[in-house]
């Protein structure tokens, strides 16, 4: 009996202890248990996905009556996705499931003036539209009818002119650079006139292009190069008693009907305006013949160089239909023939391989530019033609072409194994000056080295892309020097069979963000915003380190990606001439109301501007 009661004693005391190992357990882990339930639903709360919103709006015009079948194209500001959209009858439109962010809306029609949300000038980009997360967001917009520019084009014994195409050509100016550009075209009936419409208000050259088909003699048509029988008495000074090669065309004529661009009248057209009347006469002439001569470094013709003809920017007779980049081949005597130029400024480059060095000559198509490897000689100049029928290029002296060098490196801020030099590809641009001249891009060693050959003498803008396929580190150049030139600010100056030796950091590109808010503390989207250097001595139409002022979006936030790292001044403007920025006087007195701030690599910046009130 003492046994079986000490037994069950002995139960007890085990069965008790089992229980408080249990609970000694289960009161240990339930704390962890409990704080993994409890941060879990904290990430997500932290990191909410995105849902998609809904943009639509209503197009109307004057006298609020709606419009249909407007073309709206809303551009994604960030990725450059593009989504299009018709209105309805009742002016309506919609785009479901859209992505938040920022967009660009612009609004099309024919027989409309193109104008786009938030747009204070004609061409303006206008206010990006804030899209939030899972809001609903409409829009109201007014298109107005575009102007109308209309005449008559008649012959010199006052016969109408039938079939001809006549141009409206506008001219912009951005950062110092001078445009014509076609914006509009129609073609004259069996009367002779003309009705060309869906204007914007501004300044129009009008030109008249010939409707006569060129003359194609005998044999001759679409030569490649001028046949080898013709004789030239002069290296780089034609005699105009020389007879043309091939088919010729005839010459734009400009309002009131003169030739030459730089005497033509000016049409104003105010919005919605209708300009009648504007008659042309049109005398046929023939175009222009460019003649040449090019010469080796040893004073050799230099035979098959390839040449090129490329229009200036401002040259409103090739925007008028004309020829804008041409390539031909020189004979085995060196010399050369271009036609069926007009009246305009042109950059003539000729290329050529040093004989003996293994390179093959090809022409090729405009579009490819110049190809890497495929030259190492080069001459460039500037010609200016009239309406005299010929014109009469200096001899083409051949020489090495320049060479763009250097190192990249990547700056302190840069994780070391982040980027992949050899995945960079670096890229040269010309200014106007040297003729807007296309340098094919060259890749970058393991060690950071670049070579670009074959350069022509003139200024050029540097950059640097990261191609990589998989891996793409964002990146942008924060330090590019020549010796003492800051390549940044004054561009990279290359002369014939020089090298430009260029050491470039690049490193995580900068970003400044901030909002414009008006007087009262609000969102405003009214203003543009600028940045600048603070350094007066690079405020130049070539620096890097100075943007075109850009639209505040709908919330009243801007960005400016990328800059240098280094010191600004960032202003809000209620406008600005685009013909005259950077003008340096308007930047000294936007340094009255500007922000001071400092850009680092790889850092973010935001700052508030608040309107002062007026």
């Amino acid at each position: 009996m003492p046994t079986s009661i000490a037994r069950r004693a002995q139960r007890r005391l085990l069965v008790g202890a089992i229980a408080c190992a249990i609970l000694v357990l289960a009161f240990s882990w339930t704390p962890r248990a409990i704080w993994a339930q409890m941060t879990r639903p904290e990430r997500s709360a932290r990191q909410p996905p995105p849902q998609a919103a809904i943009l639509s709006g209503r197009v109307s015009t004057t006298g609020d009556r709606s419009v249909w079948s407007v073309l709206v194209t809303a551009r994604d500001a960030s990725s450059g996705a593009v989504l299009t959209a018709l209105t309805d009858n009742a002016g309506h439109f919609t785009f479901d499931d859209v992505a938040p962010g920022y967009y660009t809306l612009s609004f099309t029609k024919p027989g409309y003036a193109g104008a786009a949300y938030g747009a204070k000038h004609p061409g303006d980009a206008g206010s990006p539209v804030a899209v939030a997360s899972g809001r609903h967001l409409d829009l109201a917009m007014t298109i107005v009818k575009g102007g109308v520019i209309a005449g008559r084009v008649t012959d010199e014994i006052g016969a109408p002119v039938a079939d001809a195409r006549v141009f409206a050509v506008t001219r912009r100016v951005e950062r110092g650079i001078r445009r014509d550009i076609a914006v509009g075209s129609g073609t004259t009936d069996d009367e002779g006139n003309y009705r060309v419409f869906g204007l914007q208000s501004g300044n129009y050259l009008i030109a008249v292009a010939s409707p006569y088909a060129p003359r194609q003699p005998a044999g001759r048509a679409g030569l490649p190069f001028p046949p080898s029988g013709l004789s030239l008495s002069m290296p780089g000074l034609m005699n105009s008693s020389d007879p043309p090669t091939r088919a010729t065309g005839y010459l734009s004529a400009f309002y009131p009907g003169v030739f030459d661009p730089s005497q033509a009248g000016i049409v104003t057209l105010n919005a919605a305006e209708t300009r009648t009347n504007v008659d042309l006469t049109f005398h046929p002439r023939t175009t222009i013949e460019m003649r040449g001569y090019v010469v080796l470094p040893d004073g050799r013709p230099a035979a098959r160089a390839e040449i090129v003809v490329r229009a200036a920017p401002d040259n409103a007779s090739a925007a008028a239909g004309g020829t804008n980049n041409v390539t031909f081949l020189t004979r085995p005597d060196g010399r050369f023939v271009v036609p069926d130029l007009q009246v305009g400024a042109y950059t003539v480059i000729a290329l050529a391989t040093s004989p003996g060095s293994g390179r093959m000559t090809m022409a090729a198509p405009p579009s490819r530019g110049i190809r890497p490897g495929a030259f190492d000689l080069v001459a460039i100049a500037h010609v200016t033609t009239n309406d005299t029928g010929f014109v009469g290029v200096p001899t083409l002296h051949l020489a090495r072409g320049g060479a763009v060098q250097g190192m990249i490196t990547t700056s302190t801020s840069a994780p070391s194994d982040a980027l992949d030099l050899q995945d960079l590809q670096v890229a040269i641009r010309s200014d106007a000056t040297t003729g807007l001249v296309a340098v094919p891009p060259a890749g970058v060693g393991a060690d950071g080295s670049f070579t670009i050959r074959g350069v022509p003498p003139g200024v050029y803008t540097l950059s640097v892309a990261n191609i990589a396929a998989r891996r793409r580190v964002p990146i942008s150049i924060q330090a590019a020097t020549a010796g003492d030139v800051d390549v940044l600010s004054e561009g990279l100056t290359i002369a014939p069979g020089a090298a430009g030796n260029v050491q470039v950091v690049v490193g995580p590109p900068t970003l400044l963000t901030g909002r414009v808010l008006d007087a009262t503390g609000l969102p405003s989207s009214a203003y543009y915003v600028a940045v600048f250097p603070e350094q007066e001595h690079v405020w130049t139409p070539l620096s890097a380190r100075l943007r075109m002022p850009v639209h505040a979006a709908t919330d009243g936030a801007f960005q400016f990606d990328g800059l240098p790292a280094g010191d600004y001044y960032v202003a809000a403007l209620a406008d600005f001439d685009a013909e005259r920025w950077p003008s340096a006087s308007d930047l000294r007195q936007l340094v009255r109301t500007a922000l001071k701030v400092s850009l680092r690599a790889g850092e973010r910046t935001a700052v508030d501007l608040q309107v002062a009130p007026r």
